[in-house]
């Protein structure tokens, strides 16, 4: 009643009662017991508050910014009417004042606004990045996705009309996006969106820069898919192909988190040719002491000692093998780097070559790496690469690009000759596989396009009689021009 009586004071009483009136130490808000909500995905109705009672069972959906009725105010849940309802909503779902309805797309694929909330429904129109809407309410949607839960729409108002959109690609702000330059030879900056168009410059690997707008349509480019975008790169704009870039809307994942380190790391690994450690005569008895089942083999220069032990529990994370080489001139002892188990699957595409498996978890994921070893006059050089199966010809591995789900590296080729390995790999991306998204929130923001990140081409020159190896790799810029026919013709 005060409330009512000071509120009509301020708009029609006498000057000095309006003045008297608004000294008042008194919000008025704070005497109504209206709430809304404001939780942008709306929230649940329960029974009883989950706070108090584990029957409590949720009953009914209140949309972005209704309006309830404050019954009972609790810490965690509080009760309120809603329309013809009654129950519990979590009490941070709960503001005094109406909410802001302005939103923008937050995607950097086009969304679409569809005429009714599902994804069945017409497309009305496309939404490119940036957009302006205001929201209207609104829904659950009839599914749950997944990473991301039940789907929300918003009904929203745009430019051309009304429509629905998926409530994830809306946010309170505009969205900036930028890109880390992924091809481990660089990536050209040009003029238009066309191969054909003149190069700015070359952006090297490792470096960013931001996306400023796009192109919508999707294009396949020396079979990486993506799409042409505008961006800024130190101090210069022009067109990107998107293929051979990570992107993402968290600038500092890019360049200093898991998409920095993975694309480094994996390079310095690509890179590798490693040396293996010397160990003595005494930590090699030591190693057949602690893994008994031994099986033995040799090649011109090497004894090779497989070494294994067997535990009853097969999921049990402790070292089960050691593989150690033997120089049969200099008695000099060689062990092969890291890993829990490690088994040789067969001779390598030299003589004097092997191929094996590590393993470097058992039961918790499909993290292997196969190796060939080369047994040399007088050391052992290991080359690594990724696998699953363990194959010396196709193999699957687990992907180094994102966090949630493991998928194929694609197929590695090898061809060989008495003196020459030629190694084609295809590394593909880890993608969020639900349409519409420009980000996975699990990976920092991340998006990429369904292709594969790198491409490595290899020649591997080896002649153990010579005690020569060499090994010439070309990244990310297909099969080189002077190898495709002797590519062609290897077996």
């Amino acid at each position: 009643m005060l409330c009512m009586v000071l509120s009509r004071l301020r708009r029609t009483g006498p000057l000095i009662l309006v003045l008297l009136s608004s000294l008042v130490l008194i919000d008025c808000r704070y005497f109504s017991r209206d709430r809304y909500i404001k939780y942008s995905d709306g929230t649940d109705i329960y029974t009883e508050s989950p706070a108090l009672s584990r029957s409590a069972v949720a009953f009914g959906y209140i949309p972005f910014n209704s309006k309830v009725v404050l019954i009972d105010e609790g810490a965690e849940y509080s009760q309120v009417h809603s329309g013809r309802q009654i129950g519990w909503i979590a009490t941070g779902a709960l503001d005094r004042e109406r909410q802001n309805t302005e939103r923008f797309t937050n995607s950097l694929t086009p969304v679409s606004i569809r005429d009714v909330a599902d994804d069945d429904g017409r497309e009305i129109e496309l939404l490119d990045n940036n957009m302006p809407v205001r929201v209207l309410t609104t829904v659950r949607g009839k599914s749950a996705e997944p990473m991301f839960g039940s789907t929300v729409w918003s009904k929203v108002k745009f430019e051309k009309g009304e429509g629905w959109i998926r409530n994830r690609n809306l946010g309170t702000a505009k969205q900036d996006y930028f890109f880390f330059v992924s091809s481990y030879s660089g990536l050209n900056m040009r003029e238009s969106p066309a191969l054909t168009s003149r190069v700015i410059r070359l952006m090297p690997f490792s470096t960013s820069g931001k996306i400023i707008k796009r192109k919508r349509e999707e294009t396949t480019i020396d079979s990486r898919n993506g799409f042409w975008f505008f961006g800024q790169f130190q101090g210069q704009e022009g067109w990107v192909f998107s293929g051979f870039t990570l992107i993402a809307s968290d600038l500092k994942w890019l360049t200093e988190g898991m998409a920095a380190s993975n694309e480094i790391g994996f390079k310095k690994f690509l890179d590798e040719q490693i040396e293996l450690e010397t160990i003595s005569e005494a930590r090699f008895l030591a190693l057949k002491q602690d893994f008994p089942n031994v099986r033995n083999s040799e090649t011109t220069y090497f004894e090779i000692h497989d070494l294994s032990i067997t535990l009853r529990d097969q999921c049990d994370q402790k070292q089960r093998s050691a593989l150690v080489f033997m120089n049969k001139k200099t008695g000099v002892y060689f062990l092969a780097p890291g890993g829990l188990q490690e088994s040789i699957h067969g001779t390598g595409p030299f003589p004097d070559s092997i191929q094996s498996t590590a393993m470097f978890c058992v039961c918790c994921c499909p993290w292997t790496e196969n190796r060939t070893y080369f047994l040399m006059q007088d050391t052992v050089r290991m080359l690594p690469f990724h696998a699953a199966t363990g194959s010396s010809n196709a193999s699957n591995g687990s992907c180094n690009y994102g966090p949630v789900t493991f998928y194929s590296w694609g197929t590695t080729y090898v061809k060989a000759s008495e003196t020459r390995l030629l190694g084609h790999l295809k590394f593909p991306n880890c993608v969020d596989e639900v349409e519409n998204t420009g980000k996975v929130t699990m990976a920092g923001g991340s998006f990429a396009t369904k292709s594969f990140r790198h491409e490595l081409f290899m020649t591997v020159d080896y002649d153990p009689a010579r005690n020569f190896l060499n090994i010439s790799k070309v990244y990310d810029q297909g099969i080189p021009e002077n190898q495709k026919e002797v590519w062609e013709n290897s077996q």
